[in-house]
């Protein structure tokens, strides 16, 4: 289970070999996150999202300064963290107020999504928090 913070699209070889570099420049500390909100989004997709973190902000903005030194641009036109539960969910019911559940956050991860008829995830690459990370 992951949770999504930026989206890159499919990138060329040397692409994706800069935004890894790019990415193991960021800085990153553990964190514990509190998912507390589910909604189904227009697109019919069913996600769990987390309470507002200070961290996590710092996190998203880090990545996108990366990036963007990189000349790599991001799919995500704003900060939407979330983690997606289903797909066509158009009439699923979710709950209007769910218990928080928490999240530690010891990485962040580059994951490529494959969405043909079946969706799966790889990791492409893993960047681990530092206690001493200066954010």
């Amino acid at each position: 289970m992951h949770l999504t913070l930026h989206c890159f699209g499919d990138q060329t070889q040397p692409v994706e070999k800069r935004l890894r570099d790019a990415l193991a420049r960021v800085p990153v500390q553990p964190m514990e996150l509190m998912l507390d909100r589910s909604c189904t989004w227009n697109n019919h997709i069913a996600v769990v999202q987390p309470a507002e973190h200070a961290g996590l902000h710092a996190l998203y903005k880090h990545i996108s300064h990366a990036v963007q030194q990189a000349g790599i641009l991001t799919g995500t036109p704003k900060f939407t963290p979330h983690i997606t539960i289903a797909r066509k969910a158009a009439s699923a019911a979710y709950p209007r107020h769910m218990p928080p559940i928490p999240w530690c956050v010891k990485k962040f991860l580059l994951v490529r999504s494959f969405t043909g008829a079946s969706f799966r995830h790889e990791v492409l690459a893993s960047y681990e928090a530092q206690e001493d990370a200066h954010v």
